[in-house]
């Protein structure tokens, strides 16, 4: 069995758009079609320990964490079709602001409240709405990486045929993972949703933050992308996405 390890990054680390400062994971992945998975040398994927509060999620939301939910037979176009009507759906109805706005608390993974959340409650509504549309589970991951500001971001990954595709809230549309310009650290396991997995290579050694804290950066900011497109995007977000 291989011992979980511990994401470990820069003391005063933050999800969802803060500035990280002196974050030292990076995942230097070539492109290719699936994001690759951190190994060990009999060739397993190494195990990290998951975001506590994504464990709380998991007790409130079977769907999240259950075993394999099988979906329906669903083509690549249909597949992708559906990705981008729900990421653009979410994004619409969700206002972003902090945990700490909404409920109070430092870190709390849940449902939109009111139309409100942070980064991963997008992910998980997208991520239900998915389910409910009929994509299996095993074609669904929770995925933390660094932006392009490198700052600690949560965003869903579709396993899709033509390779791993990301569902995220500062984007309108969903990309391929190494056309993001992110630094993916970590992710759900196909096999066990409860698991996760580092992705390649594992984040390097510090003294870790007390626990991972996923909150709303302070702006609404589109991914350094085109100026069109970065413009289109800070609309999206400013009416509400």
């Amino acid at each position: 069995m291989v011992r979980a390890a511990t994401l470990r990054f820069a003391a005063g680390v933050v999800l969802c758009g803060v500035s990280l400062g002196s974050a030292v994971a990076q995942s230097g992945a070539a492109p290719g079609q699936s994001i690759p998975a951190a190994r060990t040398s009999t060739g397993e994927p190494v195990a990290v320990r998951a975001p506590s509060a994504f464990l709380d999620a998991c007790a409130r939301y079977d769907w999240l964490c259950a075993g394999s939910a099988p979906g329906r037979l669903i083509d690549p176009a249909e597949m992708l079709g559906l990705a981008r009507s729900v990421n653009r759906r979410v994004n619409l109805v969700t206002t972003q602001v902090t945990d700490a706005e909404n409920y109070g608390l430092v870190e709390y993974w849940t449902l939109p409240r009111r139309g409100r959340g942070d980064c991963e409650d997008y992910v998980l509504a997208k991520y239900r709405l998915l389910l409910e549309a009929g994509i299996d589970s095993r074609n669904l991951a929770v995925a933390i990486a660094l932006d392009r500001f490198g700052s600690n971001h949560a965003v869903l990954v579709l396993r899709h045929p033509s390779g791993d595709l990301i569902l995220d809230n500062l984007l309108s549309d969903v990309s391929p993972w190494h056309e993001t310009g992110y630094r993916f650290l970590a992710m759900q396991r196909e096999d066990d949703k409860r698991g996760w997995i580092a992705a390649a290579p594992p984040p390097e050694a510090v003294a870790p933050a007390a626990g991972l804290a996923l909150h709303r950066p302070g702006g609404a900011a589109a991914a350094d992308i085109s100026p069109r497109a970065a413009e289109r995007d800070r609309q999206l977000m400013a009416r509400g996405g």
